[in-house]
């Protein structure tokens, strides 16, 4: 895919990607992205927190139709592989949660009953939330990866991150090589800018991702 990707930019035309960094069992999708390590690339997080990842799911997952459900294990064990907690305040800290409702949640969801829903949590994914959240106070949260931007969905709805992300993707001018997105130096964008679209570019949209956000991304391309 990566592959048609890059042949796709360097015909001149704008490149988005919808993309995982994470899809579990060791897959390392960071090495399948260097393909694109010589192209401008811009990153993007579209950040839900995680109480919200939770709300969300409970709610997607009331319906009927099993094919709508999400499963709650995967989405908390991918928050964990994404994000980092620290009960001291940290510079590229993008979000905070107490501790103690974490493991108020982990521990019911950890119960057989809720399997049918979509919302059992596993073992392995219970221990790393608790690892991820250490204490019971304030955790701090931040990327483990670095971001040109980063939305939060809880700000914006999928309009307005399709907005601010295509506005920032017109007036970006690529500063870091593509191998330093795992330093953890962040943008996150306040205002949306315009400016000139230029070309040869290839704007990579990191999971979590909502659909709804996915269309309204699409509608303004």
């Amino acid at each position: 895919m990566y592959q048609e990707i890059r042949a796709t930019a360097l015909t001149g035309q704008n490149v988005v990607v919808d993309s995982l960094t994470h899809l579990g069992d060791n897959v390392d999708c960071l090495s399948s992205l260097s393909e694109l390590k010589d192209l401008n690339v811009m990153f993007v997080l579209v950040y839900c927190p995680w109480k919200n990842l939770v709300e969300r799911i409970e709610q997607r997952n009331k319906s009927a139709d099993k094919k709508n459900r999400r499963e709650l294990d995967w989405a908390l064990s991918n928050f964990a592989h994404y994000f980092d907690a620290s009960a001291h305040h940290h510079p590229h800290a993008i979000d905070a949660i107490q501790g103690d409702y974490v493991k108020e949640v982990v521990a019911v969801y950890a119960h057989p009953q809720y399997k049918k829903r979509g919302l059992k949590i596993m073992n392995e994914t219970k221990k790393a939330s608790l690892q991820l959240f250490k204490t019971g106070g304030t955790q701090y949260i931040y990327p483990r990866l670095a971001y040109d931007l980063i939305i939060n969905t809880k700000e914006y709805n999928p309009t307005q991150a399709a907005t601010i992300v295509l506005d920032f993707f017109h007036s970006y001018n690529p500063t870091k090589k593509f191998t330093q997105i795992k330093q953890l130096s962040c943008h996150v964008l306040a205002q949306a800018q315009t400016a000139p679209v230029q070309k040869n570019k290839s704007l990579v949209v990191m999971r979590p991702i909502t659909p709804s956000f996915a269309k309204a991304r699409q509608s303004r391309l």
